[in-house]
C-alpha cells in the first residue's frame, strides 16, 4: 500500500522548458538560470520527502465510492443556514445542500485519529464540502487540491470498528457537534468496537458524554496521533455536521459553509441533558460570563468583566468544568456573555429564550457554527464584531482590545430594548 515513490517520477523527471515563449505563456518573465534554480530547490525538497518515507497519495472524493455505502440513513436534503446577527439587525440567510448520510464499509483501510480522511486502495478518500479547506492534521501533512502527502507512522492493526476520529477530534465543538452524534446511529452498525481519540483521555467530558450515549457495551480503542490505524472492517459514517476546520487566509468564511442535521443533534442534546441530570444543586447564576484564561484573551478582558460584574454578572470559566456543571450553568443562565470559542457550544443545553452575546473578530462576520445552533435551539443570540490586527486563521490569539463601552451598551440595548 505503501509503494508511492513512483508517483513522485514525473515531479523528479520533469526538466523547466526553457523558451522565448515563456513569459507569454506564464505571464512571468523569469531568467533561464533562475528557472533551474527553483526546479533544483523543488526537487531536492521532493527527494526529501521520499527519503524521510512519507508517501504521496491521489485525493478522491468519498462520493466516488458507492459500492462501499452499506445503509443509506438518510436522503439528501436542505439546510438554512443562518448568519450572525448584530443587534436589530435581519438574519441573513442561505440554502446548503446537504448530502445523503450514508454509512460506508472500507475494508483494509488506514485512519489517524485527528483526520477525517481514509486511505484506501492507495488512494485519499476525504469527503469535500469546501474545496479550499485545509486539512493538513493528523497523518498528512500537506496537501494539494489532487494530492496529500501522508506521513508514515507506526501502523497498528485491527480487525474492525466505526470510526469517531477526525478534524478536531480533540475540540469539544467538533466532537460534540460533528463526531459524537454518529453514535447515535449504532443500531444500524454491525460493530462492537469504537474508535476514538486519545485526546478523550486526556479531557474526561468528552470521555464522559461517549460514556453517556453507548454505555458499557463496547470496546473503546483510544487511538495516538501518531501512529496510523490499518483496520480490516472500517464503519465509517459521512457528515452528520460540518463547519470548515480550516482555511487559507485568502478565503473568506461563508455562510454555505457550515450545516447540521438538526434532527439528530437535537436527539443528542436532549440524551445529554437526561444522563447528566444534577442530583446535587449547584449555584444558579443567571448572568454568566464566560471567562478566557488561555488564547484568545483580550488585553482588558478583566476590565470588562469588572463593568459587566455591575450588571450583575459572575465569571465562570467552563475549561475544567463537569459535563453536569457545564450543563447546569447553562440551563440554569439567563444570559451569557464572552469572548467566541468551544465553550459557545454549550448553547445547546440552554433554555429557549436564553440571551447569548458573542464577541468575535471582524472578517468573520460569515462564520455561521453558533448562529446555527443558535436557530435550532431557539436561542436568542447577538453578535458584536472586535477590531484585530489578526488573520482568521490567528483568531485564537490574544494581542487585541474590546471596545468595553460598545459591548455595555449592546448589552443595555438587548436587555431593555
Amino acid at each position: 500500500m505503501f509503494h508511492s515513490q513512483a508517483l513522485f517520477t514525473p515531479l523528479l523527471n520533469w526538466r523547466p522548458v526553457l523558451s522565448d515563449k515563456l513569459s507569454e505563456h506564464t505571464m512571468l518573465s523569469i531568467a533561464p538560470n533562475r528557472l533551474n534554480a527553483i526546479y533544483y530547490r523543488i526537487r531536492k525538497k521532493i527527494v526529501s520527502l521520499v527519503k524521510r518515507n512519507d508517501f504521496l497519495l491521489k485525493t478522491e472524493s468519498l462520493y466516488h465510492f458507492k459500492s462501499n455505502i452499506l445503509l443509506n440513513i438518510e436522503k439528501a436534503d436542505i439546510f438554512i443556514s443562518v448568519g450572525p446577527a448584530i443587534f436589530s439587525e435581519t438574519k441573513r440567510q442561505v440554502e446548503v445542500a446537504l448530502p445523503p448520510l450514508n454509512l460506508y464499509l472500507f475494508e483494509n483501510s488506514i485512519v489517524n485519529s485527528r483526520s477525517s480522511c481514509i486511505v484506501y486502495k492507495n488512494q485519499l478518500v476525504k469527503e469535500y464540502f469546501n474545496l479550499s479547506e485545509r486539512f493538513n492534521v493528523g497523518f498528512i501533512k500537506t496537501h494539494t487540491d489532487s494530492t496529500a502527502l501522508i506521513k508514515r507512522y507506526e501502523v497498528v492493526r485491527i480487525s474492525e470498528g466505526l470510526f469517531l476520529g477526525g478534524n478536531g477530534s480533540w475540540n469539544w465543538y467538533h466532537w460534540i457537534i460533528e463526531i459524537l452524534p454518529r453514535t447515535l446511529l449504532l443500531n444500524h452498525i454491525k460493530t462492537k468496537t469504537l474508535l476514538v481519540s486519545d485526546d478523550l483521555l486526556k479531557y474526561s467530558s468528552m470521555l464522559n458524554t461517549l460514556k453517556a450515549v453507548v454505555g458499557d457495551s463496547f470496546h473503546l480503542v483510544f487511538m495516538s496521533s501518531k501512529k496510523n490505524y490499518l483496520v480490516k472492517k472500517l464503519y465509517y459514517v459521512n457528515g452528520i455536521s460540518y463547519m470548515p476546520f480550516n482555511l487559507p487566509n485568502d478565503t473568506a468564511f461563508q455562510l454555505k459553509d457550515s450545516f447540521i442535521r438538526s434532527n439528530i443533534l437535537i436527539k443528542l442534546r436532549n440524551t445529554l441533558v437526561l444522563q447528566f441530570a444534577q442530583e446535587e444543586p449547584l449555584e444558579k447564576i443567571e448572568k454568566i460570563f464566560l471567562y478566557r484564561a488561555t488564547h484568545r484573551t483580550s488585553k482588558n478582558q478583566d476590565h470588562l468583566l469588572h463593568e459587566m460584574q455591575k450588571e450583575g454578572f459572575k465569571s465562570v470559566n467552563f475549561d475544567g468544568l463537569t459535563v453536569q456543571e457545564q450543563i447546569h450553568y447553562m440551563q440554569s443562565a439567563k444570559v451569557v456573555m464572552g469572548i467566541t470559542g468551544a465553550a459557545f457550544t454549550n448553547l445547546i443545553f440552554a433554555n429557549p429564550g436564553t440571551k447569548f452575546i458573542c464577541l468575535m473578530q471582524k472578517g468573520l462576520e460569515d462564520v455561521s457554527c453558533f448562529s446555527n445552533l443558535a436557530n435550532i435551539f431557539d436561542i436568542d443570540l447577538y453578535y458584536h464584531f472586535y477590531t484585530s490586527n489578526m488573520l482568521h486563521d490567528e483568531h485564537y490569539s490574544s494581542d487585541f482590545e474590546l471596545n468595553i463601552v460598545e459591548i455595555v451598551s449592546l448589552y443595555k440595548r438587548i436587555i431593555h430594548g
